[in-house]
């Protein structure tokens, strides 16, 4: 999937939570701002995310690490998988701030496009399923 579609599936996520949620326009905006992104942050580990254009300092920190094994390549455990899920859930769960629950149904968002690739996300539930 690439920018494009991940910022339209982040509009959209964005409009299904505050449909459901009902929020103060302060939480509404906590919501917005963390589910784009939410919606656009798994993809920090490619060569071509948007972050790495505007943020070299990432590109440059992320090349140092190994790319050759699971956890660190793109679409790997690090930013591709429940457990990046479930870190933002505990986060949530200790702090309570909107913008972090954002982060976490923009980047489930992200998932979920990206499983609809040919691609698809083959280590999400790793080592329960392994690609």
């Amino acid at each position: 999937m690439n920018k494009r579609g991940h910022k339209i599936g982040g509009v959209i996520a964005t409009s299904l939570t505050l449909a459901v949620l009902e929020p103060n326009i302060l939480d509404g905006a906590m919501l917005t701002c963390g589910i784009m992104l939410g919606a656009m942050l798994p993809d920090i580990d490619a060569d071509y995310s948007y972050f790495n254009h505007k943020f070299r300092i990432i590109s440059k920190v992320y090349k140092l690490i190994p790319n050759h094994n699971i956890v660190f390549r793109h679409r790997g455990l690090l930013f591709h998988s429940i457990y990046t899920i479930l870190l933002l859930t505990i986060l949530y769960t200790i702090f309570n701030y909107k913008w972090i629950l954002g982060i976490i149904i923009g980047v489930l968002s992200h998932h979920i496009l990206d499983m609809l690739t040919p691609a698809r996300l083959p280590n999400y539930f790793y080592p329960l399923t392994r690609g």
